[in-house]
């Protein structure tokens, strides 16, 4: 699972991002050529909830680790119990396996509910920033038609480009959940690289002395 997680980042992940980043910004350059103020005002929010998203990111990271975790033990345990179904039966020890079973898928259960918390969360954000946004451009579009002379065909305008905004702005927020899962899978490489073995090969360590 981690290493699949850290291909698709290799992969695809990257590339995508890059991409969304690219046209999110293209949209915002339009936006600020129609009129500065109303760009500067969509470019606050947008900023906003990336940063937002991004926080979310790095809290949910551990939760993802501990998710990946649970899911390898639930599956080892698994394996050794269905290799050894007949030793259990033998022994009377179904019981205890079974209660062992659903320790490991509690454990689990709870690891993904709070990666879902997470996951909710930041789904959440493009909703909220579509929100503060429609709303400051119509208040300041208003503010603008009557006071600057702003037409409705520039509002139009400013409107049909926000709404532009929406396709990179979910996907954006869909990659960086997928960072989650990657950033998971390089903490626990990270982590397995860094276990050393306690045997020692002492026909290797007499042939370091002799040299």
């Amino acid at each position: 699972g981690d290493i699949n997680a850290l291909g698709n980042l290799f992969s695809q992940l990257a590339l995508n991002l890059l991409n969304n980043l690219l046209l999110m910004i293209g949209v915002l350059v339009m936006l600020w050529w129609v009129d500065p103020r109303i760009g500067l005002v969509i470019t606050l929010v947008a900023a906003g909830g990336l940063l937002v998203v991004e926080r979310l990111r790095r809290a949910a990271v551990p939760h993802w680790e501990q998710l990946r975790q649970a899911d390898a033990e639930l599956y080892g345990f698994l394996e050794e119990r269905l290799h050894g179904t007949e030793d259990l039966r033998a022994n009377g020890a179904v019981a205890y396996a079974m209660g062992r079973l659903l320790e490991q898928l509690q454990r689990t259960y709870a690891a993904f509910l709070r990666v879902r918390f997470y996951t909710a969360g930041g789904l959440m954000v493009p909703l909220f920033v579509f929100g503060v946004a429609y709303a400051a451009v119509f208040l300041l579009g208003d503010w603008l038609q009557r006071t600057q002379g702003l037409t409705i065909g520039t509002l139009y305008l400013v409107v049909h480009y926000l709404g532009l905004l929406s396709g990179p702005l979910w996907q954006i927020v869909n990659e960086i959940q997928d960072l989650q899962s990657a950033g998971a899978s390089v903490a626990r490489v990270r982590a397995l690289l860094r276990i050393e073995s306690k045997i020692r090969d002492r026909n290797y360590e007499t042939r370091d002395q002799e040299t």
